[in-house]
């Protein structure tokens, strides 16, 4: 063979090798820019959920706060009422705690549609089982609060620990969401 052959096949070579390495690492570069594109939109799309799920629990938060001040305001109306001897003042105070009542039982409305807001946005697995007990149980003891109120058994019982509790644990929970948004997890 003549040696111009020999060096044009081997350029031919060459030149075929390199293109299927340059093909190669093309493939490679677009699936890596894929996966990177795939990761950014899952980091948006959590860190987006994380801030609305973050507003409506700030909402059922105060919402709940703002019942358990109103529960506290029954109290002290009842509590007074009990100590009027005047038909007349006694029914003034009733009319007050009615008030009160209505605009407890409209709170009530707003927490549990919150609560309801927050059960579609939490899926029922491990991860989030501690969180979903403790928003119920905010639910749960404010309305056992508004019963006993229509009873006029709340001597005592408004206490914001149970709030307090969800706080801690919803700061705690969206922290550790952030934390594995940044890193695109």
């Amino acid at each position: 063979m003549d040696a111009t052959l020999i060096a044009a096949v081997i350029a031919a070579t060459i030149s075929l090798i390199s293109l299927a390495v340059q093909a190669e690492n093309n493939y490679n570069l677009n699936k890596m820019e894929e996966k990177k594109l795939n990761a950014e939109i899952i980091s948006k799309s959590r860190i987006e959920w994380i801030q609305t799920v973050r507003s409506i629990m700030a909402d059922y938060l105060t919402e709940a706060r703002s019942l358990l001040f109103l529960f506290a305001q029954i109290e002290e109306q009842m509590e007074y009422m009990s100590k009027q001897d005047d038909n007349i003042q006694r029914q003034k105070i009733q009319v007050n705690i009615n008030e009160l009542i209505a605009e407890a039982n409209g709170k009530l409305n707003t927490i549990f549609r919150l609560k309801n807001l927050l059960i579609l946005n939490f899926s029922d697995n491990e991860g989030n089982k501690k969180i979903i007990e403790e928003f119920t149980s905010v639910v749960d003891y404010l309305s056992e609060l508004s019963i006993q109120i229509k009873n006029l058994k709340i001597h005592g019982m408004v206490n914001y620990q149970t709030i307090d509790k969800l706080a801690g644990t919803a700061r705690d929970y969206f922290k550790v969401e952030w934390d594995r948004a940044k890193n695109i997890q």
